[in-house]
């Protein structure tokens, strides 16, 4: 499969593609002739261009470099066969940490699939416990003596009921209109000063506080038939969140390998089949650094 997407081809796209390809000089731009590279990559085990290949990976080329000069300096090749070698053995060390990469990716993708998932009834408790604590929060704020309300606690309201105007007559805007009168006179935002005689009627009370305490448990009563009616419904014994698992070894289960034939277990054996690949390189690398393995010259046969 090749690593870059084609495009699904049309009689009409042939003829266009040839009629444009008499007069194409090729890519220009470095990105296009990357791609253009790219585009003929099958898989990474044969290519010669193995930066290209790591890049079409996600993967980076410096790093491979350094892992290659790394084991260089370790093994400190003495002619081109040990060069190759040395070579080999980094390559099958970087797709050994690749496979152990991918089958660490594809457990914490197994394990995430494995946790319970919030029903809707549990969504819709969190929903309320979250609205319910800003309204407390609101209310012991609002109900302070010789306290003005604040823009601080006009965003909180907007938290809790929306930015959108309140339809009037609604405890929503009954709430709303509590609120502004219990700004402080001549600030922004603030009503005409009213007497309160009138307890629909918009504005700002004077700052005597014996004017406002009332105002003031009136909000309070408000605020707390909102927070009852916020209360969530008990959820049925299906519908309960399960417990997390203290033990450590609660979660071991989840990731767990489900299929011993599964992604997996193959990225597991990829990983041993590499392990095993370092280890008879490094073996014939070591052997003839010792002088136990060389070419038999005509001595040697005799």
């Amino acid at each position: 499969m090749p690593l870059t997407p084609r495009p699904t081809m049309t009689e009409k796209k042939i003829a266009a593609n040839r009629t444009n390809g008499r007069r194409s000089q090729g890519a220009r731009t470095r990105e296009g002739r990357a791609r253009a590279a790219a585009a003929n990559l099958r898989h990474g085990f044969y290519s010669q261009a193995q930066g290209d290949v790591l890049v079409a990976f996600g993967e980076d080329p410096a790093r491979f470099e350094n892992l290659v000069d790394s084991v260089t300096e370790t093994w400190q090749p003495a002619n081109q066969m040990e060069m190759r070698l040395v070579v080999r053995l980094a390559r099958a060390t970087w797709r050994m940490e690749r496979a152990d990469r991918i089958r660490e990716s594809l457990t914490v993708e197994q394990f995430q699939r494995s946790l319970p998932k919030p029903t809707f009834l549990q969504i819709i408790d969190r929903a309320l416990k979250d609205k319910a604590n800003k309204l407390t929060s609101l209310a012991a704020e609002l109900c302070q003596p010789w306290r003005f309300t604040t823009p601080e606690d006009f965003e909180v309201f907007e938290e809790i009921y929306g930015d959108s105007p309140q339809e009037p007559g609604s405890d929503a805007h009954a709430i709303l209109v509590s609120m502004k009168r219990l700004m402080a006179p001549g600030t922004e935002g603030a009503g005409p000063v009213i007497d309160g005689s009138d307890p629909e009627a918009e504005g700002t009370l004077p700052e005597e506080e014996g004017l406002r305490k009332e105002e003031r448990r009136s909000l309070g009563v408000m605020l707390v038939k909102q927070l009852a009616a916020l209360q969530p419904k008990p959820i049925d014994a299906d519908e309960k969140a399960e417990e997390p698992i203290p033990a450590r070894y609660g979660w071991d289960a989840p990731m767990a390998p489900k299929d011993r034939n599964g992604p997996i277990m193959l990225m597991q054996r990829w990983e041993d089949s590499n392990m095993r690949q370092v280890l008879r390189i490094a073996e014939l690398l070591s052997k003839m650094k010792n002088g136990k393995l060389y070419p038999f010259d005509d001595e040697k046969r005799r």
